[in-house]
């Protein structure tokens, strides 16, 4: 029977396998672009752990909640002051999302008396986006030195736009000594290659006369010719040195031994503001910081193969280092007032501004749904 006669029917075909539902291999190509991620969707954005109870007992107010009201408040009417000011107290903590529900938990177990609660920042900052901010700060680069560097700016006890600020500072710093460096090993290894060079001539030359079989000097024209060959790789050579002599002065200095370079005032701004666990004493903490700041700056010097000089300047505004302060048996001043963004507040003045910055925001709250009440 063929499949064009009348009664042709077809046949039936002995039972299969139910066939597989295809699914696209991941990556396949979307027939409509997905919406990009919100600020609300990110889990490596950073928020601010609280602990609530030692804020209230300063300010004199029982009710936690009523608390929290007050400090959110008075942070988004200035997020980057306020957060700074929160930041120093010690009762306030930078995390990410991903992580803050561990942290708090840790906290709770050092604190079991105490009563925690997350703060997410803004969309932005002083107009400028907290997603830019923090990708700033997290982004990485082709240098563990400078990522190392930058994951202890993350971790710190400092605002947001400063640590964008130092993170960009570090990033040009890495860029200039890498830039720097490539430039010196370059004129340097040239300088090399052309003094080998003379130096073959000159033995191949002594080579040729000590060959000749009759012992006569070499011609005029030879003489001249080598002597011109000389002249050029003389040449060439002073060229190169000047080269490198350029190249080492637009680096400017090295640091002196023992002194501070601009790798160091960077990396004291971010270690005095490490914050230190409930359970670490502070003079091991101060030894610890001194050890793993030690440590980065082996790091840097050992990838770009030197630490600059600091300038007069930015010396002038340099913290003391967490090893000076260990030694010194104390935390220690600043030797000059710091510009306004690593200004540090003592923790007294801290506490009070934050007092007198949460009444105001209490009142203006309270005002508010005094109105709502009677509405």
């Amino acid at each position: 029977m063929s499949w064009d006669d009348d009664d042709f029917q077809v046949p039936t075909l002995p039972p299969e396998e139910a066939e597989e539902e295809y699914r696209p291999p991941r990556g396949a190509p979307s027939t409509s672009a997905a919406p990009p991620p919100t600020d609300d969707d990110l889990e490596d954005r950073p928020v601010l752990l609280l602990e609530l109870t030692a804020l209230a007992k300063q300010l004199d107010e029982e009710d936690v909640l009523l608390v929290r009201q007050m400090l959110v408040t008075a942070l988004h009417g200035s997020f980057a002051a306020k957060s700074a000011e929160l930041l120093r107290s010690g009762h306030c903590w930078h995390s990410v999302r991903w992580k803050v529900e561990a942290d708090q938990e840790a906290r709770e177990e050092q604190m079991p008396e105490g009563v925690f609660t997350v703060v997410e920042y803004p969309r932005e900052i002083n107009g400028v986006s907290v997603s830019a901010l923090w990708d700033t700060v997290m982004r990485r680069t082709e240098w563990e030195a400078l990522d190392a560097a930058k994951d202890r700016v993350a971790a710190s006890a400092l605002a947001l736009p400063t640590k964008a600020d130092l993170c960009v500072e570090l990033e040009a710093l890495a860029d200039r000594e890498a830039e720097l460096a490539a430039r010196r090993a370059a004129a340097a290894g040239r300088l090399r290659s052309l003094k080998s060079e003379r130096e073959r001539t000159v033995e191949r030359v002594a080579r040729q006369h000590e060959g000749r079989s009759n012992g006569s000097p070499m011609s005029a024209k030879a003489a001249a010719s080598v002597q011109s060959m000389l002249d050029s790789l003389d040449g060439h050579l002073a060229e190169a040195a000047d080269e490198l002599e350029q190249a080492i002065a637009d680096g400017g200095a090295d640091a002196p031994e023992g002194a501070r370079s601009a790798v160091d005032l960077l990396l004291d701004l971010v270690f005095e503001a490490a914050p230190r666990p409930l359970w670490a004493a502070p003079a091991e903490f101060a030894v610890e910081m001194a050890q793993r700041q030690g440590e980065l700056r082996r790091m840097w010097a050992s990838t770009f193969g030197r630490l600059p000089a600091a300038s007069e300047r930015a010396l002038a505004y340099a913290p003391r280092s967490a090893a000076e302060r260990c030694r010194a048996g104390g935390k220690g001043a600043l030797l000059v007032p710091p510009p306004p963004s690593v200004q540090a507040v003592p923790s007294a003045q801290a506490t009070r501004a934050l007092e007198l910055t949460a009444r105001a925001a209490a009142a203006v709250w309270n005002g508010a749904s005094a109105r709502n009440d009677d509405g």
